[in-house]
Parts: C-alpha cells; sequence; structure tokens
C-alpha cells in the first residue's frame, strides 16, 4: 500500500512529539536529583548504644543516608556505620566493651581518667583506617580548649578524632590534636545537625539521646555531679542544632544514667522503639526528588 504525503506527514509528526517527549524529559532531569540525606548522631555516653537500635530499624527497611556527623558516642557509631558495618556487627563490639577497656590510670591529673586507653581501644575496631578511606562522607566534633571553638574532625585517623569527640572534660583526659587541645564536641554542639547542611544534605535525621529535657537526677556522687552538668549543656545546645532538621529521633531514656554500662538490650530497644514510631515517614520523604531553581 502506497503511503500518500499525509501519511508521511503524520509519521514525521509522531517522531517529533516522541523527540520532544524526550527532550523534554532529558531537561527535567537535569533539574531534578534525588535528595540527598545526613545523619546526625548526638552524644549520651553509655547512651549511645541506642544508636544501634536506631540503625537496625534504617537498615532493615533499606535506608541508607549520603553524610554522617556524630559527637562523642554519635561519633563513635556515627564512624562505624559510615564504614559500612551492620547493626548486628555494632552489637556484637558493644557487648564486649568493659571499662577496663576504656579507663586509664591519669598521672597528669586532666581528668579522672586517661584517654589515651580509650584510643587504643578505638584503634582494635577503626584500625589506621582514615575519614578519607571511609566510602560514606563522615565528620565528628570536637572543643578546642585554648580558644573555645567547635573544631570539625574530617581528615586524618579516625581513632584519634574519635577519641577527641569523647573526650568528656572531667572524665576523661583532654586530646593532643595537632596544635589544638580538645574535649568532648557535646559542650557547643551535641547534636551537630546542622553540619549536615554544610555537607550537602537535603533531608536532614537528628538523634537526640538526652531529649528528657529538664529530667535531673538528685546527685549522690561526684561522678552524677559531672554527668548532670554535661546534661545541662547537651540540652541547652541541642535546642538550637535541631530546629532545623526534618526528622528528631528521641529515644525514652529518661529512666537510664549516662554511665550504666550493662543495660545493652534496655537501650537497643529503646532505640528501635523510637526509630520504628517515624520510619516509613523517614523512607517516604527521603526518597523525594529535589527542584535544582
Amino acid at each position: 500500500m502506497l503511503k500518500t504525503s499525509f501519511d508521511f506527514r503524520l509519521e514525521n509528526s509522531k517522531k517529533m512529539i516522541i523527540l520532544s517527549y524526550s527532550k523534554l524529559l532529558k531537561r527535567i532531569s537535569f533539574m531534578l536529583r534525588r535528595r540527598r540525606t545526613g545523619i546526625a548522631f548526638g552524644g549520651g555516653a553509655v547512651r549511645g548504644f541506642a544508636h544501634i537500635g536506631v540503625i537496625k530499624v534504617l537498615q532493615e527497611s533499606g535506608i541508607h543516608f549520603d553524610y554522617v556527623v556524630g559527637n562523642s558516642a554519635g561519633s563513635i557509631i556515627g564512624a562505624l556505620y559510615a564504614k559500612g558495618m551492620s547493626w548486628q556487627e555494632m552489637v556484637e563490639i558493644a557487648g564486649s566493651i568493659k571499662p577496663v577497656d576504656l579507663l586509664g590510670i591519669n598521672f597528669k591529673r586532666r581528668g579522672l581518667f586517661n584517654s589515651d586507653k580509650l584510643e587504643l581501644f578505638l584503634g582494635t575496631i577503626f584500625g589506621e583506617l582514615t575519614f578519607e578511606d571511609l566510602p560514606t562522607p563522615f565528620r565528628c566534633v570536637a572543643v578546642n580548649l585554648f580558644d573555645g571553638q567547635l573544631v570539625e574532625l574530617s581528615s586524618g585517623p579516625i581513632a584519634k578524632a574519635v577519641r577527641a569527640s569523647c573526650s568528656v572534660p572531667g572524665f576523661f583526659s583532654p586530646t593532643p590534636y595537632d596544635d589544638q587541645l580538645l574535649v568532648d564536641g557535646g559542650i557547643l554542639n551535641s547534636v551537630p545537625a546542622d553540619i549536615l547542611k554544610k555537607m550537602g544534605a537535603d533531608y536532614r535525621v537528628a538523634i537526640n539521646l538526652n531529649a528528657d529535657r529538664g529530667k535531673f537526677i538528685s546527685p549522690k556522687s561526684g561522678m552524677d555531679v559531672l554527668w548532670s552538668a554535661m546534661k545541662i549543656a547537651w540540652n541547652a545546645n541541642a535546642f538550637k542544632s535541631l530546629q532545623n532538621v526534618d526528622m528528631v529521633i528521641a529515644p525514652e531514656l529518661s529512666s537510664f544514667n549516662h554511665y550504666e554500662i550493662k543495660k545493652l538490650t534496655y537501650l537497643l530497644e529503646a532505640g528501635e522503639q523510637a526509630a520504628r514510631a517515624v520510619v516509613d515517614r523517614i523512607a517516604r520523604d527521603s526518597r523525594k526528588w529535589k527542584w535544582l531553581f
């Protein structure tokens, strides 16, 4: 059957429509991209084990974050997460920790315990791993005692940086780091979610382990006084940092002291329960596309 001029025009029109549609899709693809996601792991001493319960739920739901930041105990878990470790492996490490592994005698009197031993323990976990080796970009925070400024650690050995972020003043000795003397970043930024925006995250999730604001125990020892004082500092600065996040996960930990290392199961379950309450929303919102204008 011979084609008429009308048939040729019709075919050309169809080709033009398909070509135009293809160009339109290509242009839209340049104007859209998947949201870049970030997660902040807050400090909280032994409460940090609750982070693992949160990670369990996230990993089981297939949720992965593009950027990671952590402080203090959250810097340990954050580094393990950025390293690609499963929640099961984290539980295994957490279950093997003994106070004697972390607490060294401090002869210089800069804290109750020398943080050198903490770094040795962290070395058994991270080895010579550096920030540059991590498959997921990671940062942790500390405070420089020489100038009172927050320091973002993002290069060099992981074990050294995490030690600095975990050096609770008065409890652990400060960490010498280049020409600085660093302590726990929680003094100024206990849940450093604001750093995620600078790293490039469009959708930000924060885990706050000290959401039981205003609930303080009656101090019965010097340790109670120390942790109550730290908690006041954590609460004061976390409120500001959490203002511009998309989701806060806050495990219920009001009945748990910060140094009760034997209650691992309780902490895991608290983190898991808090995450399950919001994981569907995180899955939905984190996978949305972002317009580039």
